[in-house]
């Protein structure tokens, strides 16, 4: 698997999380926004899929342990992957 992932780390009050976020559509699937809206206009006129999906993940950051945080949201996201190329 090799996706691009946009990460974020989202802050409030006493609680972090780790985000990471992607965009699909048709073939691509990738961390670029203006790829995403390139592909969809492709799309169209080709008459093939005309949908666009953004797919965010997050878990919390235990004690500001970042590193365990991305394991676990980059375990989860190639559980997830199969999923993401058959169904949207």
């Amino acid at each position: 698997m090799g996706i691009n992932l946009n990460q974020l780390i989202w802050q409030k009050e006493n609680q972090e999380r780790l985000v990471y976020y992607f965009y699909k559509a048709g073939k691509f699937m990738g961390e670029n926004y203006i790829k995403l809206r390139l592909n969809l206009a492709i799309n169209k006129f080709s008459n093939n899929e005309k949908s666009g999906s953004l797919i965010r993940i997050s878990t919390p950051i235990q004690m500001s342990d970042t590193q365990e945080a991305s394991k676990i949201l980059l375990d989860f996201t190639q559980e997830l992957y199969p999923y993401l190329i058959k169904y949207l």
